[in-house]
């Protein structure tokens, strides 16, 4: 009884752990439409609920979108009729967006990944066929080489420091690929299994289970990516009613923050958790020698 009664408290232990670990990470999506709408989405069935309307700009068109650091991004909103399009941060309490460049004068920086360890962002410039990194003040640095191939969704794996592209128009099939934030060199991941165009979210969870998740949103569907083949799961539809012209096309995860040094909750949840459980089977060890005695 005694044990049984330890193991119970123990997994609790684990669970509450883990949930305050990530328990306020949440998925969203920016569509493309007027005005652009923030979206949280399931990531268990790809269920998205409308957040708040965008304000400070007249619409948006195959959008990045990402969080660094907890605070949401997009790129590719237009401000003003003819387009003029911006990249800046979004409040997610009230919609407004804030302009903070001007995409370096490119009207399709159509991915956008926030690399929460170097406090960067990067975006795929279509216009230039060049990658981008951006400070979160706006300013803005292409890097590599002009690419032969076309890309549209980013995603940045802190756990692992990799950034990831969904390329499409390849003629041997659309893939996952990996690129290097110093030289722009593309290595290819594994074939995603399906047709892609320009209207491609990613993002990466770095909390889910041991070793992280990648979203892609495309066609209205949310799907999981194996970054080992590439290969894309199905998970659901967003349920979203879309014209013809409007598409599900941003995607950003807000992860719980990087642990800080010294950080006894986050930094050393694990090592926490084992003391705790080695205190309490010291107890029940200690219960069953009092009762012997």
């Amino acid at each position: 009884m005694l044990r049984t009664s330890c193991m119970r408290l123990a997994g609790l232990v684990l669970i509450s752990l883990a949930m305050s670990r990530g328990g306020f990470a949440q998925l969203y999506g920016l569509s493309t439409s007027a005005p652009g709408t923030v979206y949280r989405l399931n990531p268990t069935t790809g269920a998205a609920t409308k957040v708040v309307d965008l304000t400070g700009e007249s619409f948006t068109s195959l959008v990045g979108f990402d969080a660094l650091n907890g605070t949401l991004y997009a790129s590719d909103v237009s401000i003003a009729n003819p387009s003029q399009f911006r990249f800046g941060s979004v409040d997610l309490a009230t919609g407004a967006f804030t302009v903070l460049n001007s995409q370096l004068n490119s009207a399709n920086w159509l991915g956008l990944a926030g690399n929460d360890n170097d406090n960067i962002l990067y975006a795929w410039d279509g216009d230039r066929g060049q990658f981008v990194s951006v400070q979160p003040d706006g300013t803005a640095t292409v890097f590599g080489p002009v690419q032969t191939t076309t890309f549209s969704g980013l995603a940045y794996d802190r756990n692992n420091d990799v950034l990831y592209a969904a390329e499409y128009g390849n003629p041997e099939g659309d893939r996952l690929c990996r690129i290097d934030t110093t030289t722009g060199a593309v290595t290819g991941v594994g074939l995603i299994g399906f047709a892609l165009d320009f209207r491609v979210g990613l993002t990466f969870d770095p909390d889910f289970l041991d070793g992280g998740r990648l979203y892609m949103e495309f066609g209205n569907n949310l799907y999981s990516l194996s970054t080992t083949g590439g290969a894309a799961s199905l998970i659901g539809p967003s349920g979203i009613v879309l014209t013809q012209f409007q598409s599900l096309d941003g995607l950003a995860f807000i992860a719980s923050p990087i642990p800080e040094p010294g950080n006894v909750m986050l930094g050393s949840a694990w090592t926490s958790a084992t003391a705790t459980i080695a205190t309490i089977a010291a107890i029940a060890r200690h219960r069953r020698e009092r009762i012997r005695d």
